[in-house]
């Protein structure tokens, strides 16, 4: 902002003003551009299976962090193991990479399963499980520091004696879910101000979901939507890939998981 102001000799402020107003009005676009397919399923689920030829899968799951200035509050809830201090993004992303769920903000020192439990889809799928997933095929999938559940299927963790068969789901699960890793990459490639975000902490939810309404903007309508993708992982699977005790896998995912064990053999 201050290359702008000098540049334009304008204050600083000023340049700040306008900057939140946009993006204010970006972000308030977020339910014409990110929405759950509801209307589309099976389109979804097949494009999905395309890809790595794992059935049902309505979107893939993820988060990453994005760094801050240390808030004048509470740092130490921003910080994670490299004493670097951060917000998380969590996001539910289609085949494409356009972003169908968005949710950010959490501070950086909490675990995906405490930020997944905090989000609205995971509040809205629990209240009305039938309006996400019309029927038992349909699922999400993630990686493992989520908890595999009926809807959420999840990579069985690997302590070196898994079966070929579990190695097999793995991988296809893995070839399904890499596209949220993309999109992120995608969408920090894109807007480099998620390098370091030097803002008050209220801002920063909604100059991150400004970002999302573009990232779905020009997929949407760009014909070549092209960007170095960064790798999102380098700064987030040390801090937040181990799920806590206090996570508890549902019976019924345990078990759908198995059954697509046992299909892909």
């Amino acid at each position: 902002m201050r290359s702008i102001a000098d540049r334009f000799d304008t204050a600083k402020s000023s340049v700040h003003n306008s900057v939140m107003n946009i993006t204010g009005i970006l972000a308030g676009l977020k339910s014409d551009y990110i929405s759950w397919p509801f209307d589309d399923y099976r389109e979804t689920a097949f494009s999905f299976q395309t890809r790595g030829n794992f059935p049902g899968v309505l979107g893939a799951i993820d988060g990453t962090h994005i760094e801050i200035n240390a808030p004048e509050e509470h740092q130490k809830d921003y910080l994670n193991r490299k004493m670097s201090h951060f917000v998380i993004l969590q996001a539910v992303c289609n085949n494409r990479g356009l972003f169908t769920d968005c949710f950010a903000g959490v501070p950086g020192s909490r675990h995906d399963a405490h930020v997944f439990r905090q989000s609205g889809i995971y509040k809205a799928i629990n209240e009305n499980k039938r309006q996400y997933f019309p029927s038992e095929q349909f699922h999400l999938v993630g990686d493992s520091a989520y908890p595999v559940m009926s809807w959420l299927l999840v990579p069985f963790k690997d302590f070196g004696d898994l079966t070929e068969e579990k190695q097999r789901y793995n991988f296809k699960l893995s070839q399904t879910r890499i596209v949220i890793e993309m999109a992120f990459g995608r969408l920090k490639g894109s807007y480099r101000r998620l390098h370091n975000l030097n803002t008050k902490l209220e801002n920063i939810p909604i100059i991150i979901m400004s970002t999302y309404v573009l990232h779905n903007f020009r997929m949407l309508y760009e014909d070549e939507y092209t960007i170095e993708i960064e790798d999102t992982n380098k700064d987030f699977n040390d801090t937040m890939k181990t799920v806590p005790s206090s996570t508890t896998a549902s019976s019924a995912g345990i078990k759908k998981g198995q059954k697509f064990v046992n299909t892909f053999n």
